[in-house]
C-alpha cells in the first residue's frame, strides 16, 4: 500500500516518492533540490495525494468507457471516450469538456499520474504525437555445433552423373552478441535516412518521434533493455538540438530511465550519452543558427552559458552528413566490436580446417572407404539401390566418435568506454545532481 494515499501500487512496483523521501532524509537536501524535472513532470514527485487522486480518476474513465485491459488507446482517443460519456466531472470539481483545459488536464495530469504510479500500464496508452520507434532485436546467440553427413545428389542426378561421395564435418558459427545493448533515441523523424541503416548495422533499437519523448516511448524503450535476451547493458544515445529543449531531451530520458529502474524494471541497466547536437560541434562546424523564441523561458540562462541561440540537429545531419555519421560511429565505438565478425569469421575458417583433417585421420581406420567404392561401382544399378549406399554412407560417418577440437568463438574486446552522463551505476543524488546541472547548463561541458 502507498504510504501517502493507501492506493495499491502495481506488484512488484517500488514507490518513487519513498525512494526520494529516502534519499532527502538520508542527504539533507530538500526535495525541490533532488527534482530534476518540472514538478508536474518529474515521476519521482508524482506520488502525492492529487498524484493518486488524479491517477485513480484516469483509470476509472477508461473503465467506465470499457477500455482498461482490452486494448492499446491514443490518448486523444481516450479524451473522445470520456467525453462520450458525458456530464464527467474532473478531480478537481470541473466538467470535462471538450476544451484545451480538460485536455491539458488528461494529458499532462491524469495520464502521467495514472502511469508513474500504476492505475494503468504504460502500454495500455499511446501517443500519436510520437512515431512508432523501429525496434531491432539481435536472435539469440548459440555456440558453433559440429555435424557431419555425406555429400550426394538426387536420385533423378544419380543416374547419370558419376560421383565421389565426399565426407564432411560442418559446424555453424555466429558471432557472440555484443556486450552491449544500443538504443538510439533521435530528436527528428528526419533522420531516419541517415540512422536506419547504422541502426540496422550495429543491431541497434531506433527510436525517432517528432520532439520530446513520451512516457510510453520511453518505457518501452527501458523495458527492450530489462528484457534483453543476453541480459546485456542498454546504451542509449540521444541526438538532439543544440538549444535548451535540446539538451532538455537528455535530462528527460536519463531521469525516467532511472525513475522506471527504481519503481518497475529493477533488472534495467542502463548508461546514456549525449554525443550531439552539443555547443562545441556548431561552433568547430560553422553551423547555422537561429535566435532563440522569445517564448523560451531558458532561453537567457542559454545564451548567458553557451553565448550561442539555437542549431537543429539536422543542419548538421543535412549540411555535413559525413561529418554526423563519423560522430554517431564514434560515440558507438566503445560498445561495439566492429572487427568480432571477421574474427568470427577467421576462428570458423580455422576450425574447418582442423575439423577436416581429424574426420580424415579417423575415416582412415573406418569402413568408409569400402562403402564408397560399393556406392561408386552402384551407380549403373538400380536407383534404390544407389539411394540404400548413401543412406549407409551417412551413417558410417555420422556414428563415428570423432573427437573435434572444442570451438573457440573469439570473446568481444573493447577500450574502457567514456564515463557516461548518467547510468544505473550512479547514487541516485549524484545522478539527480549531474542531470541538475546540465538542465540549469552549470554542469560544465560541451
Amino acid at each position: 500500500m502507498d504510504a501517502v494515499s493507501g492506493a495499491p501500487f502495481d506488484e512488484g512496483r517500488a514507490s518513487l516518492g519513498t525512494v526520494l523521501r529516502e534519499l532527502s532524509a538520508g542527504t539533507g537536501l530538500p526535495l525541490h533540490e533532488l527534482t530534476v524535472l518540472a514538478k508536474q513532470n518529474d515521476p519521482y514527485r508524482a506520488d502525492t495525494p492529487a498524484g493518486h487522486r488524479d491517477g485513480a480518476w484516469f483509470r476509472e474513465q477508461l473503465q467506465a468507457c470499457g477500455l482498461l485491459g482490452r486494448r492499446t488507446i491514443h490518448l486523444r482517443g481516450c479524451h473522445y471516450a470520456i467525453m462520450s460519456l458525458g456530464g464527467v466531472v474532473r478531480p478537481d470539481g470541473k466538467p470535462y469538456l471538450n476544451n484545451e483545459e480538460s485536455w491539458t488536464f488528461l494529458q499532462e495530469r491524469a495520464s502521467k499520474a495514472a502511469r508513474w504510479l500504476g492505475y494503468v500500464p504504460f502500454e495500455a496508452i499511446a501517443d500519436a504525437r510520437n512515431a512508432a520507434p523501429v525496434i531491432r532485436k539481435a536472435e539469440t546467440w548459440l555456440p558453433p555445433s559440429p555435424f557431419t553427413g555425406v555429400t550426394g545428389m538426387s536420385a533423378e542426378e544419380l543416374d547419370a552423373i558419376s560421383i565421389d561421395f565426399e565426407p564432411f564435418v560442418t559446424a555453424k558459427f555466429d558471432p557472440r552478441p555484443q556486450p552491449y545493448r544500443i538504443a538510439i533515441f533521435g530528436e527528428k523523424s528526419s533522420l531516419q535516412d541517415t540512422l536506419e541503416p547504422m541502426a540496422e548495422w550495429y543491431a541497434a533499437d531506433l527510436y525517432l518521434p517528432s520532439g520530446e519523448i513520451s512516457d510510453t516511448l520511453v518505457h518501452a524503450m527501458a523495458k527492450a533493455g530489462a528484457e534483453d535476451v543476453h541480459g546485456r547493458e542498454l546504451i542509449v544515445l540521444v541526438l538532439a538540438d543544440c538549444d535548451p529543449a535540446g539538451y532538455q531531451m537528455a535530462v528527460s530520458i536519463g531521469h525516467k530511465l532511472r525513475a522506471l529502474h527504481d519503481s518497475l524494471l529493477p533488472g534495467l541497466r542502463f548508461s546514456l550519452v549525449a554525443p550531439c547536437l552539443t555547443v562545441g560541434q556548431v561552433q568547430a562546424l560553422g553551423l547555422p543558427s537561429t535566435p532563440l523564441k522569445e517564448t523560451e523561458r531558458r532561453a537567457d540562462g542559454w545564451r548567458e552559458r553557451y553565448v550561442v541561440e539555437q542549431t537543429e540537429i539536422d543542419a548538421l545531419a543535412t549540411l555535413q552528413p559525413r561529418v554526423f555519421q563519423q560522430i554517431v560511429e564514434d560515440a558507438l565505438g566503445p560498445y561495439f566490436d566492429r572487427t568480432l565478425a571477421g574474427r568470427t569469421s577467421e576462428a570458423a575458417l580455422r576450425w574447418h580446417r582442423k575439423a577436416a583433417e581429424i574426420l580424415e585421420a579417423d575415416l582412415e581406420n573406418s569402413d568408409f572407404e569400402i562403402l564408397r567404392e560399393k556406392a561408386q561401382a552402384s551407380l549403373g544399378a538400380l536407383r534404390d539401390a544407389l539411394r540404400e549406399s548413401s543412406a549407409k554412407l551417412d551413417d558410417a560417418v555420422v556414428s563415428l566418435d570423432v573427437r573435434f577440437p572444442v570451438a573457440a568463438v573469439p570473446e568481444p574486446e573493447l577500450d574502457e568506454p567514456p564515463p557516461p552522463l548518467v547510468s544505473s551505476d550512479m547514487h541516485l543524488g549524484e545522478a539527480i545532481a549531474v542531470l541538475r546541472g546540465r538542465k540549469d547548463y552549470s554542469g560544465g561541458g560541451k
